[in-house]
């Protein structure tokens, strides 16, 4: 069961703990049997606290016949991210669970400063496009955005930014290159 520390009580339907995402879950089902539900977080990418927590609840989800197709990692990173094994791991075994995993909001940021980061930063879009491909379960990536002019990095994290594929300017940044190099075939 996700701790408090990892999930929230819903005091507008009385449920604590995962009660509520399983609720939402259902209901999602009941009102459109086709949609894909997924579970989707951030700080979980590794195998740690919070995904052992998600990995529980899904297992759980998935014994009493809760309706779940995925889990969604969010993977907003700096230059410091997990060891991509340790990442691979935990996709493997969420995928043994039957469940897709999709990226869902991959950014890497960087200081705004640090132009000579961006090579670190193309080989971590492309070791996690690389990974996804790998992990067959692994269904979709997709970036919180693809302009670092819009990008939400500079609100939340002041002193960081360039933590998309295309610069302000729209112009390809070396991690479109990472992504297009791991997309092509070998």
């Amino acid at each position: 069961m996700l701790r408090s520390s990892t999930s929230r009580d819903s005091p507008v339907i009385g449920l604590s703990g995962t009660g509520y995402i399983e609720q939402a879950f259902r209901w999602a089902r009941a009102a459109d049997p086709n949609a894909l539900l997924f579970y989707n977080d951030f700080g979980a990418e590794p195998i740690n606290a919070k995904s052992d927590a998600i990995y529980k609840m899904a297992e759980g989800f998935k014994s009493r016949g809760v309706p779940i197709d995925g889990i969604g990692m969010q993977m907003h990173f700096t230059t410091n991210v997990p060891p991509m094994a340790a990442i691979e791991s935990n996709m493997k075994r969420i995928a043994g669970l039957g469940l897709q995993i999709q990226i869902t909001e991959l950014d890497v940021r960087l200081p705004v400063d640090a132009a000579s980061a961006l090579a670190t930063q193309a080989q971590i879009y492309g070791d996690i496009v690389a990974l996804c491909l790998k992990v067959p379960r692994c269904t979709a990536i997709q970036t919180w955005g693809f302009t670092d002019k819009y990008s939400w990095i500079p609100h939340q994290y002041p002193g960081s930014g360039a933590a998309l594929e295309f610069a302000a300017e729209y112009q390809p940044k070396p991690e479109y290159r990472a992504i297009q190099g791991a997309l092509r075939p070998k």
